[in-house]
């Protein structure tokens, strides 16, 4: 149920996003949720099966995006919640910097 909350929540406010789903070999083992424009490349959600963290899989996919956005002149744009300091530190160690912020969330780009 909140999958398909979170579904129809991107779908509204971020049309044409794209679910990608990550493999390992042939294995699904998490998600990568993007929505592209002219300006920007936007990530709604990177998600990685608990087991398979800590394996390199997230920086690959991350630096992966940030190749993409530089290549063509856009930048990388996420928002994180501040109640999870090991995201933000995977996204300060990769080059995002905050550039906005409310109670919840921060918003990074780089």
């Amino acid at each position: 149920m909140q999958l398909k909350a979170q579904r129809s929540h991107y779908e509204e406010r971020f049309p044409g996003a794209q679910d990608h789903v990550v493999l390992v070999g042939e294995k699904p083992v998490g998600r990568l949720w993007l929505c592209t424009n002219e300006d920007e490349i936007r990530v709604l959600d990177v998600a990685i099966m608990p087991v398979h963290r800590s394996e390199g899989l997230g920086t690959t996919l991350m630096r992966s995006v940030m190749a993409d956005a530089h290549t063509s002149g856009r930048v990388v744009r996420l928002t994180v919640r501040r109640d999870n300091p090991r995201a933000i530190s995977f996204y300060a160690r990769l080059g995002f910097e905050v550039e906005a912020e409310d109670a919840l969330n921060l918003s990074m780009t780089c």
